[in-house]
């Protein structure tokens, strides 16, 4: 017996006149898993790089599966031929076993494993043309071999996405995928190529090849044999048209598939049913798989086909000089497909390239979050060249451009501009729109009054305006802009939240995201919504809530690139108070660095910088703090004109840095420029808080006491309580002081707050402790007296552990998980996931104050939450 285990040279593909080893492939190939696949078009060189590894291998057998080889009866029957000739063995037996007519199920698993036994050490079958692997058992049975027989490799030649790269394949088995862009030429294997082909002087040319060939193999030999013949390469596009045409004189049958090809160049891809319905025929995929001019790869619309960039350039300019109309009309037809198809970039780029504007106004109604969040960039590139009258006719393009630009550093004045153009454009437009346009016109209204126009007063009343022409929209007009009545609730939430009202925004949201749910918000919009949400929670001192929205966050998939952007701010804004309020002001500044490059340009840069400012005051790094605002401000207002209320709220925090930092007098100045018309809550709280410090409760009951004090928020609440607590105490009124100091440290540990403790226990930190030893138990005593010591403190301790507030849904799971410890069960009676499930039930854990079932069941029944 022959035990060399060589491939025989009849069955493997010689290695070419020109073969350029490429060892950083072949090694990658050598290091893979027990299934190693090669993807990528024909041209690529996938075979010759496979021949080029199997020539020193010893036990690796080669097997081809085109043509008809690809059924599950013929590629293990010319598998079993190969691994009997490769060791010497009589092969008439092997070949004869398979192509009996009643061969019983299994069989030829049998006889294949008993072959691959008798080697008695690890052998590898590479397979050739994967792609025509016909019969879906085949790639059952090879799953199934390399599951079971460790000692079995296998290893892959495809132009397709197979079964083999799905999560199933990969939990059975480990695959390692080899694509496309790794198989192209790097600079010096290109080189290599043209020098062994063509000769020396050719490879001199070789940035020339590279521009024309995108350093795919096939045309890089293609365009170093024009070049070895002195034919111009250097313009690739004309050199590819020259190519093809050539291509296409050779028969009729060439002619006829580039025709479909040039036909096929007016969509951004094609699949076989698309194929069908543009009458042109299929077989030109496969032509132009092999001449490696593009790729398929599975996508929502099965198998697409996609030209590179060069051949589709090329083939478009041949289309349009043969037929413009019907490559207009042809790409009008892609771009109407794409769009209802979900397909938005697609459908964007072909209304975009033929000038469609009221089909890209739509398409980029219809899929907002899709243009704006996962592909930014992409309107500014379609119509940042745009001519002013055509944005003043289509403000909605406008508006798309205005967006793009104010995310982008200097770059806020193309904002301004484009807004201008817009509201312009809407002006003239209003009159004769339809509902649905309107909801849009008012969208973008309220956004440009927010962002660019720096009226947060209007904002808030066009936001005013949106949700109640939202309610009052008929079912037709909600039907055609669904996709985008999630972002309208956000963006009105935004502007309420951005603006102060952070109750307001909440509101909305609840109300909002029902609606939202109505209309199945893809995740992206769901995404912002939640963030939103945790952000608002956390302003507003609800840090439960905050938690189970953040909790909610981190279920939705494929949003990571969003965590430390505009979409992800607010969560990470209620990460950051999370951290404050337990203490973890250097944490909650880690929490807040990703987000600093977005500083300038960011929307919602006064409330992160309101949470840097708490992490500075809680470090002891007041001075720091008060610089880095200041400097952030002015490199702010060298960006944009901030709105009145945004300004305002800069101003306090300066104020609250420069008090925190012992200049009174400097954060009195700074507290008294701040404008009538922005005075708010946190405005009087600052003028009590000053004049704690200088020694004046009256005049900090009085602040506390006019309209503008009213407090909305359990924050809001439990601040007010303790500055009038403080101020009672000081004017010796017992009762009073007993009274507020009561009110705001319960709201605050049913809440789990410390922030408006923490902000008083630096200069009334001896009185607050007098409050408590006088008024409160023993958990409110040790509560107080813990935020007096410095440095880090653990969790906020909740005065009544009996009675936790749960949220609706954590009381449903709390309900089912008394009548059953099982989690699936308890996900299956409540219609949500598993890991839903385990989010609430830490969540209730937490709250009650225990670590386990038992021990939680029996805290519920004591806080009668069982009943």
């Amino acid at each position: 017996m022959r035990r060399n285990g060589s491939v025989p040279s009849r069955r493997m593909p010689r290695l070419g006149r020109g073969h350029v080893y490429r060892a950083r492939l072949t090694e990658r190939i050598e290091a893979g898993d027990a299934v190693t696949v090669l993807r990528a078009p024909a041209g690529y060189g996938k075979t010759a790089l496979l021949a080029e590894w199997a020539q020193s291998r010893a036990l690796t057998f080669w097997v081809d599966a085109s043509g008809e080889s690809g059924t599950q009866t013929a590629i293990w029957r010319d598998a079993l031929t190969a691994i009997s000739e490769g060791l010497g063995l009589e092969p008439s037996h092997a070949a004869s076993v398979l192509s009996e007519t009643f061969l019983p199920e299994g069989a030829y698993l049998d006889h294949l494993v008993s072959a691959l036994r008798s080697v008695g050490e690890p052998v590898c079958l590479v397979v050739d043309s994967a792609e025509e692997l016909h019969d879906e058992l085949v790639l059952a049975d090879l799953l199934a071999i390399s599951e079971r027989y460790r000692f079995v490799r296998f290893v892959l030649a495809t132009r397709t996405v197979s079964v083999l790269e799905s999560a199933d394949a990969r939990v059975r088995v480990d695959v390692t995928v080899v694509e496309a862009h790794e198989l192209l030429f790097t600079a010096e294997e290109g080189a290599e190529a043209l020098r062994s082909a063509y000769g020396a002087a050719t490879a001199d040319a070789w940035k020339e090849v590279e521009t024309a060939s995108a350093r795919v193999p096939i045309l890089v030999r293609l365009a170093g044999s024009d070049v070895a013949e002195q034919r111009d390469i250097s313009s690739p596009r004309v050199w590819l048209q020259k190519r093809l045409q050539v291509l296409a004189d050779s028969d009729l049958r060439t002619r006829g598939l580039l025709d479909a090809l040039t036909t096929f160049s007016a969509t951004e891809f094609i699949t076989r049913p698309l194929a069908a319905a543009l009458d042109v025929p299929v077989e030109a995929i496969d032509w132009a798989e092999t001449m490696g001019l593009g790729s398929s790869a599975l996508g929502r619309a099965g198998l697409e086909f996609r030209l590179t960039r060069l051949a589709l350039d090329a083939l478009r300019e041949r289309a349009q000089a043969q037929d413009r109309d019907l490559y207009i009309r042809t790409r009008r037809s892609f771009a109407d497909w794409a769009w209802k198809h979900e397909y938005p970039v697609e459908a964007l780029i072909a209304a975009a390239d033929i000038e469609d504007h009221a089909l890209s106004s739509a398409v980029i109604t219809d899929y907002w979050f899709e243009l704006f969040v996962v592909h930014q960039g992409l309107v500014p590139k379609l119509f940042g060249t745009a001519h002013r009258s055509t944005l003043l006719r289509w403000p909605i393009l406008a508006a798309a451009l205005a967006l793009q630009y104010f995310g982008q550093k200097d770059h806020q004045w193309k904002a301004r501009e484009m807004f201008g153009i817009a509201m312009l454009g809407i002006s003239i437009r209003r009159r004769s729109a339809t509902p649905d346009q309107k909801i849009v016109f008012s969208l973008l209204e309220m956004v440009a009054a927010r962002i660019t126009h720096g009226r947060s007063d209007r904002a808030s009343r066009v936001a005013q305006r949106l949700a109640t022409q939202l309610e009052e929209l008929p079912t037709e007009s909600r039907a055609e802009i669904a996709n985008l009545i999630p972002y309208v609730v956000t963006q009105v939430s935004a502007t309420l939240l951005f603006g102060g009202e952070t109750t307001g925004a909440l509101n909305v949201l609840m109300s909002g995201s029902s609606t939202a749910r109505l209309n199945q918000p893809h995740r992206h919009s769901r995404y912002f919504a939640l963030s939103l949400r945790a952000g608002a929670h956390a302003l507003a001192g609800e840090m439960s809530e905050a938690e189970h929205a953040l909790a909610e966050l981190a279920l939705i998939p494929g949003q990571e690139a969003r965590h430390n952007n505009y979409s992800g701010s607010p969560a990470r804004l209620a990460e950051a108070y999370l951290h404050l309020e337990a203490g973890r002001p250097v944490d909650a500044r880690a929490r807040l660095a990703p987000l600093r490059e977005h500083y300038e340009t960011i929307e919602n840069v006064h409330l992160l910088l309101r949470a840097e400012a708490w992490s500075y005051i809680g470090a002891g790094q007041a001075h720091a703090g008060l610089e880095f605002v200041r400097t952030m401000r002015v490199q702010i207002g060298r960006q944009r004109t901030v709105n009145q209320f945004v300004a305002a709220h800069l101003a306090q925090t300066l104020v609250m840095l420069t008090a925190a930092s012992g200049d009174v007098r400097s954060a009195e100045t700074h507290l008294d420029q701040i404008p009538r018309h922005a005075m708010s809550f946190t405005t009087q709280a600052l003028h009590a808080h000053l004049a704690l410090l200088r020694g004046d409760p009256h005049r900090a009951l009085a602040a506390l006491g006019t309209d503008l004090a009213e407090a909305r928020t359990p924050r809001e609440r439990a601040a007010r309580s303790l500055l009038q607590a403080v101020a009672h105490d000081a004017l010796d009124e017992g009762p009073s002081a007993a009274r507020a100091f009561t009110s705001g440290v319960t709201s605050m540990t049913r809440d789990g707050l410390t922030l408006p403790l923490r902000a008083l226990m630096p200069h009334a930190g001896s009185r607050l402790l007098r409050l408590a030893t006088a008024h409160g138990d023993e958990r409110t005593r040790l509560f107080v007296a813990s935020l007096a010591e410095p440095g880090e403190t653990g969790e906020v301790q909740r005065a009544d552990p009996r009675a936790p507030r749960l949220t609706r849904r954590e009381h449903d799971v709390l309900l089912e998980l008394a009548r059953t410890p099982r989690y699936a069960s308890i996900a299956t009676a409540l219609f949500v996931t598993l890991a839903t499930v385990r989010t609430h039930v830490r969540s209730i854990y937490r709250k009650l104050g225990v670590t386990n079932r038992e021990d939680a069941l029996a805290a519920a029944r004591k806080a009668n939450l069982l009943d």
